[in-house]
Protein backbone atom coordinates (compact mmCIF):
# COMPACT_ATOMS: atom_id res chain seq x y z
CA UNK A 1 0.00 0.00 0.00
CA UNK A 2 0.90 3.63 -0.58
CA UNK A 3 2.28 5.87 2.03
CA UNK A 4 -1.02 8.35 2.25
CA UNK A 5 -3.36 7.59 4.42
CA UNK A 6 -6.04 8.20 1.96
CA UNK A 7 -4.52 5.99 -0.42
CA UNK A 8 -3.89 3.17 2.21
CA UNK A 9 -7.40 3.25 3.77
CA UNK A 10 -9.08 3.23 -0.01
CA UNK A 11 -6.81 0.28 -1.03
CA UNK A 12 -7.35 -1.61 1.91
CA UNK A 13 -11.23 -1.41 1.45
CA UNK A 14 -11.00 -2.09 -2.22
CA UNK A 15 -8.53 -5.40 -1.50
CA UNK A 16 -10.97 -6.47 1.34
CA UNK A 17 -13.15 -7.04 -1.52
CA UNK A 18 -10.81 -10.20 -2.54
CA UNK A 19 -8.32 -10.48 -0.67
CA UNK A 20 -9.56 -10.39 2.83
CA UNK A 21 -6.79 -12.62 4.34
CA UNK A 22 -4.53 -9.77 2.98
CA UNK A 23 -5.64 -6.73 5.32
CA UNK A 24 -7.09 -8.23 8.56
CA UNK A 25 -3.43 -8.64 9.83
CA UNK A 26 -3.17 -4.76 8.66
CA UNK A 27 -6.11 -3.80 10.74
CA UNK A 28 -5.10 -5.47 13.14
CA UNK A 29 -1.72 -3.53 13.38
CA UNK A 30 -2.85 -0.29 12.21
CA UNK A 31 -6.42 -0.03 13.22
CA UNK A 32 -7.76 3.07 10.50
CA UNK A 33 -10.95 4.71 11.55
CA UNK A 34 -10.36 7.80 10.55
CA UNK A 35 -9.82 8.03 7.01
CA UNK A 36 -12.23 4.78 6.16
CA UNK A 37 -14.68 6.40 7.90
CA UNK A 38 -14.27 9.72 5.57
CA UNK A 39 -14.75 7.52 3.06
CA UNK A 40 -18.02 5.92 3.76
CA UNK A 41 -19.43 9.13 4.31
CA UNK A 42 -18.45 10.95 1.37
CA UNK A 43 -19.57 7.92 -0.84
CA UNK A 44 -22.66 7.77 0.91
CA UNK A 45 -22.96 11.50 0.31
CA UNK A 46 -22.37 11.15 -3.45
CA UNK A 47 -25.10 8.15 -3.28
CA UNK A 48 -27.51 10.02 -1.73
CA UNK A 49 -27.24 13.14 -4.28
CA UNK A 50 -27.68 11.09 -6.89
CA UNK A 51 -31.19 10.10 -6.08
CA UNK A 52 -32.40 13.37 -4.54
CA UNK A 53 -34.06 14.06 -7.92
CA UNK A 54 -36.30 10.81 -7.53
CA UNK A 55 -36.92 11.78 -3.97
CA UNK A 56 -37.93 15.49 -4.71
CA UNK A 57 -40.37 13.69 -7.57
CA UNK A 58 -41.65 11.88 -4.42
CA UNK A 59 -42.14 14.70 -2.46
CA UNK A 60 -43.54 17.04 -5.49
CA UNK A 61 -45.90 13.99 -6.25
CA UNK A 62 -47.40 14.40 -2.60
CA UNK A 63 -47.91 17.72 -2.24
CA UNK A 64 -49.59 18.29 -5.77
CA UNK A 65 -52.58 17.04 -4.07
CA UNK A 66 -52.44 19.52 -1.51
CA UNK A 67 -52.61 22.54 -3.61
CA UNK A 68 -54.06 25.56 -1.19
CA UNK A 69 -49.76 24.89 -0.18
CA UNK A 70 -47.87 28.01 -1.10
CA UNK A 71 -44.94 27.86 -3.33
CA UNK A 72 -42.43 28.95 -0.49
CA UNK A 73 -43.41 25.73 1.67
CA UNK A 74 -42.82 23.85 -1.80
CA UNK A 75 -39.76 25.66 -2.21
CA UNK A 76 -38.90 25.13 1.41
CA UNK A 77 -39.60 21.18 1.44
CA UNK A 78 -37.26 20.67 -1.81
CA UNK A 79 -34.66 22.11 0.52
CA UNK A 80 -35.36 20.26 3.64
CA UNK A 81 -35.21 17.00 1.21
CA UNK A 82 -32.55 17.88 -0.50
CA UNK A 83 -30.50 18.26 3.17
CA UNK A 84 -32.03 15.70 4.69
CA UNK A 85 -31.59 12.95 2.13
CA UNK A 86 -27.34 14.03 1.82
CA UNK A 87 -26.94 13.85 5.81
CA UNK A 88 -28.95 10.49 6.03
CA UNK A 89 -26.71 9.05 3.15
CA UNK A 90 -23.74 10.25 4.94
CA UNK A 91 -24.06 9.50 8.76
CA UNK A 92 -26.64 6.42 9.27
CA UNK A 93 -23.72 3.91 7.45
CA UNK A 94 -21.31 5.62 10.15
CA UNK A 95 -24.06 4.71 12.82
CA UNK A 96 -24.56 1.45 11.26
CA UNK A 97 -21.02 0.58 11.49
CA UNK A 98 -20.75 2.22 15.04
CA UNK A 99 -23.00 -0.40 16.29
CA UNK A 100 -22.09 -3.29 14.62
CA UNK A 101 -18.25 -2.81 16.22
CA UNK A 102 -19.80 -2.84 19.47
CA UNK A 103 -21.83 -6.29 18.39
CA UNK A 104 -18.33 -7.34 17.59
CA UNK A 105 -16.92 -6.27 20.73
CA UNK A 106 -20.02 -7.84 23.13
CA UNK A 107 -20.09 -10.89 20.85
CA UNK A 108 -16.24 -11.82 21.55
CA UNK A 109 -16.46 -11.05 24.84
CA UNK A 110 -19.51 -13.38 25.64
CA UNK A 111 -17.25 -15.91 23.64
CA UNK A 112 -14.61 -15.72 26.61
CA UNK A 113 -12.51 -13.97 23.63
CA UNK A 114 -11.51 -10.09 23.24
CA UNK A 115 -11.67 -7.41 19.87
CA UNK A 116 -10.97 -4.33 20.89
CA UNK A 117 -13.93 -1.92 19.96
CA UNK A 118 -11.11 -0.02 17.66
CA UNK A 119 -9.99 -3.09 16.05
CA UNK A 120 -13.70 -3.91 15.38
CA UNK A 121 -14.40 -0.63 14.06
CA UNK A 122 -11.53 -0.11 11.53
CA UNK A 123 -12.83 -3.93 10.77
CA UNK A 124 -16.32 -2.97 9.89
CA UNK A 125 -15.46 0.04 8.31
CA UNK A 126 -12.73 -1.55 6.00
CA UNK A 127 -15.51 -4.24 5.22
CA UNK A 128 -18.35 -2.42 4.08
CA UNK A 129 -17.28 -2.00 0.33
CA UNK A 130 -19.81 -4.49 -0.90
CA UNK A 131 -22.83 -2.45 1.29
CA UNK A 132 -21.27 1.02 -0.47
CA UNK A 133 -21.23 -1.30 -3.75
CA UNK A 134 -25.10 -1.65 -3.21
CA UNK A 135 -25.89 1.75 -2.52
CA UNK A 136 -23.96 2.82 -5.93
CA UNK A 137 -25.86 -0.34 -7.73
CA UNK A 138 -28.67 1.04 -6.45
CA UNK A 139 -28.03 4.72 -6.92
CA UNK A 140 -26.92 4.33 -10.78
CA UNK A 141 -30.76 2.12 -11.44
CA UNK A 142 -32.81 5.13 -10.37
CA UNK A 143 -30.96 7.73 -11.92
CA UNK A 144 -30.30 5.80 -15.53
CA UNK A 145 -34.14 4.80 -15.28
CA UNK A 146 -33.95 1.32 -15.06
CA UNK A 147 -36.28 1.40 -12.35
CA UNK A 148 -39.26 3.68 -11.79
CA UNK A 149 -38.89 4.92 -8.64
CA UNK A 150 -36.68 4.62 -5.25
CA UNK A 151 -38.88 1.41 -3.89
CA UNK A 152 -37.94 -0.20 -7.68
CA UNK A 153 -33.98 -0.33 -6.85
CA UNK A 154 -33.91 -4.08 -5.46
CA UNK A 155 -31.01 -5.99 -5.24
CA UNK A 156 -32.07 -9.06 -3.02
CA UNK A 157 -33.60 -11.88 -4.65
CA UNK A 158 -37.08 -9.98 -4.57
CA UNK A 159 -36.22 -8.60 -7.45
CA UNK A 160 -37.75 -11.25 -9.14
CA UNK A 161 -41.19 -10.39 -7.45
CA UNK A 162 -41.01 -6.34 -7.87
CA UNK A 163 -41.43 -3.33 -5.78
CA UNK A 164 -45.62 -3.93 -6.39
CA UNK A 165 -44.64 -6.97 -3.79
CA UNK A 166 -42.96 -5.05 -0.92
CA UNK A 167 -44.51 -5.24 1.99
CA UNK A 168 -45.84 -9.27 1.30
CA UNK A 169 -44.44 -11.68 3.38
CA UNK A 170 -43.46 -13.65 -0.24
CA UNK A 171 -41.30 -10.49 -0.91
CA UNK A 172 -39.37 -9.98 2.50
CA UNK A 173 -38.09 -13.37 2.95
CA UNK A 174 -37.07 -12.87 -0.40
CA UNK A 175 -35.60 -9.92 0.59
CA UNK A 176 -33.37 -11.38 3.17
CA UNK A 177 -30.95 -13.44 -0.26
CA UNK A 178 -28.94 -10.34 -0.64
CA UNK A 179 -25.65 -11.51 -2.11
CA UNK A 180 -23.89 -7.90 -1.11
CA UNK A 181 -25.35 -8.59 2.22
CA UNK A 182 -23.78 -11.51 2.67
CA UNK A 183 -20.68 -10.64 1.26
CA UNK A 184 -20.27 -8.46 4.12
CA UNK A 185 -21.72 -10.97 6.37
CA UNK A 186 -18.98 -13.14 5.56
CA UNK A 187 -15.93 -10.09 5.76
CA UNK A 188 -17.37 -9.64 9.23
CA UNK A 189 -16.86 -13.37 10.05
CA UNK A 190 -13.64 -13.60 8.48
CA UNK A 191 -12.39 -10.57 10.92
CA UNK A 192 -13.86 -11.76 14.08
CA UNK A 193 -11.88 -15.16 13.73
CA UNK A 194 -8.66 -13.39 12.28
CA UNK A 195 -8.69 -10.54 14.70
CA UNK A 196 -10.02 -12.31 17.63
CA UNK A 197 -8.17 -15.37 17.44
CA UNK A 198 -11.05 -17.43 17.23
CA UNK A 199 -12.58 -20.23 15.45
CA UNK A 200 -14.66 -19.95 11.73
CA UNK A 201 -17.61 -21.15 13.33
CA UNK A 202 -17.59 -18.27 16.47
CA UNK A 203 -16.44 -15.84 13.67
CA UNK A 204 -19.73 -16.84 12.22
CA UNK A 205 -22.11 -17.04 14.79
CA UNK A 206 -20.93 -13.09 15.66
CA UNK A 207 -21.52 -12.43 12.26
CA UNK A 208 -25.02 -13.66 12.11
CA UNK A 209 -25.82 -12.04 15.01
CA UNK A 210 -25.01 -8.64 13.23
CA UNK A 211 -26.98 -9.28 10.42
CA UNK A 212 -30.26 -10.62 12.63
CA UNK A 213 -30.52 -7.30 14.36
CA UNK A 214 -29.09 -5.12 11.75
CA UNK A 215 -30.62 -6.43 8.34
CA UNK A 216 -33.18 -9.19 9.31
CA UNK A 217 -34.69 -7.51 12.12
CA UNK A 218 -35.95 -4.36 9.69
CA UNK A 219 -36.83 -6.73 6.65
CA UNK A 220 -38.88 -8.97 8.48
CA UNK A 221 -40.04 -6.85 11.79
CA UNK A 222 -40.53 -3.33 10.65
CA UNK A 223 -44.05 -2.57 9.76
CA UNK A 224 -44.72 -6.32 8.98
CA UNK A 225 -47.92 -7.20 7.33
CA UNK A 226 -50.25 -8.66 9.09
CA UNK A 227 -50.81 -12.98 9.00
Amino acid sequence: MGEDPVFRALSAMVRMLTQPAEVYPWIRDRSPVLWPMLIVMVIGALTGLAIVPATLELVRQGMAMQPELPEEAVAMAGKLVLMSTLLSSALVPILAALVTALILTLGMLFTGGALPYRQALSLTLCASGPLLLDSILKAGMITAGIVDGISGAITSAALILGPEAAGTWPYRLLDLVAPLEWWYIALLAGGVRSLGDTSSRTGWVIALVVWLLLFASLKLLVRAPAL
